[in-house]
């Protein structure tokens, strides 16, 4: 019941296209301010001029159009957007020292991944030596995806960096995508290609994921108040974090290694 209820009041936030309509008269207001015709922001932004007539005339927005045109103005999403009501916590847990980052810890990691490199190498020339067919499944279609994005400079960026930042703020909370979906009223399938920066969400669904999520709005959007090294050490921790929770996986994967070491052993006796 306490779920299907938030949902309706995150519906209720857009309902009969208010929050909509109140962006696009402000937006409006900061073009004639700005002495911007439509065609002159359209050009500005490389925004197609229908749909600056569609913002202004209130209509649906999306996270690309809008953070777009707000770096035009030169204006910060957080002091811009209305804040969603709710409990808004830090993202960093309290024990977490974000300026223990550094160049130490970072050449930990590099060796960690070495090492496992020449693992995951052994065990493949052990399966191609005994003739071990692969169980893996099929790889899908391959995705090209934008490496880390701390400050979106493009358009292409901006879907990229706000999935960044929605899979940064869930690692943090520490919830899977299916717990976020039902959290955020979002389909587990879009989930992936939100995260991915594969989608260009509305607004509506940018707040649904903000109150799941418990972070500010102006967190998951582009813009000019973006601290690059904050979010570059937000993502380093919520990498280690994801990492902590494979942990239990390896130690799966070394006890089949031993059994299959003890195995080989006896085989060669």
């Amino acid at each position: 019941m306490k779920k299907r209820t938030e949902a309706k009041q995150g519906v209720a936030e857009f309902a009969n296209g208010q929050f909509y309509k109140e962006i696009g008269i402000k937006l409006a207001e900061r073009r004639l301010n700005q002495g911007w015709t439509m065609s002159a922001l359209a050009s500005k932004t490389d925004i197609h001029i229908g749909k600056i007539r569609n913002m202004d005339a209130g209509k649906i927005i999306s996270l690309e159009t809008l953070s777009t045109v707000l770096r035009a103005f030169s204006v910060d999403p957080g002091k811009f957007l209305p804040e969603h009501s709710g409990n808004i916590i830090d993202l960093v847990p309290g024990n977490i020292d974000l300026e223990a980052i550094d160049q130490t810890a970072t050449k930990r990691i590099k060796t960690c991944s070495a090492q496992l490199m020449r693992v995951t190498k052994s065990i493949l020339e052990f399966s191609e030596a005994t003739g071990i067919p692969d169980t893996d499944e099929p790889d899908s279609e391959n995705v090209e995806v934008l490496g880390p994005t701390y400050s979106a400079a493009s358009r292409v960026e901006i879907l990229a960096a706000f999935g960044q930042r929605v899979r940064i703020a869930r690692t943090l909370r520490g919830y899977s995508l299916h717990v976020l979906a039902q959290r955020s009223n979002v389909p587990l399938n879009s989930m992936y290609v939100l995260e991915l920066g594969l989608r260009n969400p509305t607004m509506e669904t940018v707040y649904r994921l903000a109150k799941g999520l418990e972070c500010p709005v102006a967190f998951l959007i582009p813009g000019i108040h973006d601290d690059p090294t904050h979010l570059q050490n937000l993502d380093y921790v919520a990498y280690a974090l994801e990492t902590r929770s494979l942990v239990r996986d390896l130690a799966r994967a070394i006890s089949v290694i031993d059994a299959t070491t003890l195995v080989a052993d006896t085989i060669l006796d």
